[in-house]
């Protein structure tokens, strides 16, 4: 069975949407607050618009809002309308995490998707387990974190290597290199790269 991008990202948004407003008791303290008033549910949406990681952020942004938009046209979750918060952190960890909490706290958004780096969700991981809310991660990570207030949806390195890494020796050897930034993704990728070569 086959699923298109744009059906995983809106059953994804609904998903989101529906536990933040149909079970608000599990994800955050103030429950009543969480309920969709007037008919409407707030959720955040926190991808960078303007810095280094836009070019990629922005292509996030627009997929969660059109996400957003089809559950609106189709009637929304349980009749109500999904409203979208949008905040821009401008690519910067420091301002992830002020822009969550305003979210969550400020704006009392049920849930919010965000961020690309591992560096921005590791600074909104604590406003969300502090506040007890639900937070969407959209891509790959590299594992050895798990939070129950996290839903990470990518792969993790050895997802992607496991049957990758065994061709590559078979095919050309043991000793090759992987180039990267000095960042947390290539280091833990190349930890598990020497575990599996």
């Amino acid at each position: 069975m086959s699923i298109s991008r744009r059906t995983l990202l809106r059953n994804t948004a609904a998903l989101g949407a529906f536990a933040g407003a149909g079970l608000p008791h599990i994800w955050i303290k103030n429950a009543d607050l969480a309920y969709a008033a007037g008919g409407e549910i707030k959720v955040g949406v926190l991808f960078s618009l303007t810095g280094t990681t836009a070019i990629i952020e922005e292509s996030l942004n627009k997929a969660t809002l059109l996400a957003i938009e089809e559950i609106n046209a189709t009637g929304g979750i349980k009749g109500s309308k999904i409203v979208p918060i949008v905040e821009d952190p401008a690519s910067d960890p420091a301002t992830f995490s002020e822009k969550a909490r305003k979210l969550v706290v400020g704006d009392k958004c049920v849930s919010v998707f965000g961020s690309y780096t591992s560096a921005s969700r590791k600074a909104v991981l604590p406003v969300f387990e502090r506040q007890n809310n639900l937070y969407w991660y959209p891509t790959l990570y590299e594992g050895r974190e798990c939070s129950k207030n996290v839903i990470y949806t990518g792969a993790v390195p050895n997802q992607q290597q496991d049957e990758f890494v065994p061709w590559l020796v078979k095919k050309f050897g043991k000793k090759f290199y992987l180039i990267g930034s000095n960042y947390i993704y290539p280091k833990e990728e190349n930890k598990l790269l020497q575990e599996a070569a």
